[in-house]
Order: structure tokens, then sequence, then C-alpha cells
């Protein structure tokens, strides 16, 4: 069994309507705010985790990334609505230096507007990231 990265400290958050898991299992989207990241937890082990950077200006999401034996059952898309739905809705102007999470933009053009407009440019230019991704830590708000 692997283990949960939040030790349990964070906030479990509800489900996009349109990004319901589609699994038999148990699955959680738990917002661990002081370490800035979101976890998806399925039947009690994390699977998938989401991590950002925070000033008081913007959010830039740097990572995103589910279990390789997990992949393919649509749970990277139900980690990365949540999280841009909890963003949207905590009035973050957010950022995206994850392609995975780019890649998920063009693909869900309806989560565009959660992006500040420079991002939302930048994936209608074609769907790359913010800032390039080699090295996260140089790119930092």
């Amino acid at each position: 069994m692997h283990a949960r990265f939040g030790a349990g400290n964070g906030t479990t958050l509800p489900f996009a309507a349109a990004h319901e898991p589609n699994t038999d299992t148990h699955v959680e989207l738990i917002h661990h705010d002081r370490e800035r990241f979101y976890e998806l937890i399925e039947d009690g082990a994390s699977v998938g985790m989401l991590i950002y950077e925070r000033n008081p200006s913007r959010t830039s999401i740097t990572h995103a990334m589910i279990r390789k034996d997990r992949r393919g059952r649509g749970l990277g898309s139900v980690l990365m609505a949540g999280a841009l739905d909890h963003l949207y809705a905590n009035n973050s102007n957010v950022l995206v230096y994850c392609d995975s999470v780019a890649q998920f933009l063009v693909r869900h053009p309806e989560y565009r507007s959660r992006l500040h407009p420079a991002a939302q440019r930048l994936v209608l230019e074609g769907g790359g990231s913010s800032e390039p991704t080699s090295h996260p830590a140089e790119h930092r708000p």
C-alpha cells in the first residue's frame, strides 16, 4: 500500500460535476494548503498530486502527476479539474509551469478562464506551459 503524503491534515474538496471519478473505488481530493499541494486519494492510497507555489498576486502550478499504475482512468482530469476549480473559487491568478496541466487545458478549454490572462494566451497559442519546465525553481513567482 502506498502512503499518503499529507498525513491526513488537509481539507477534502468536492469534485467538479463534469469530472467526477469514473471508478468503482473511493476517490477523494485533498487540499494541503500549508504544504501547497493537492492530493488524489483512491481507496486510502495516494495516487496523484498537483504541486503549486503561491505569492500574493498569483498561484503557479509547477507539477502534476498520477501514479503510473493508475493512469488511463481519468484520475488526472479529476485532480486537475478539482484543483483548478478550487484555485478559481479562491480568486487565484493561475500560471501553469506543468506540461501535463497545459495539455489538460488544451483538451478542456472550459478551464482556461481559470488562468491568468498571460497563461490563457500561451495555451491558445500551442498548449505550452507558461514557462519552460526544465528547472521550475528558476521560475518561481
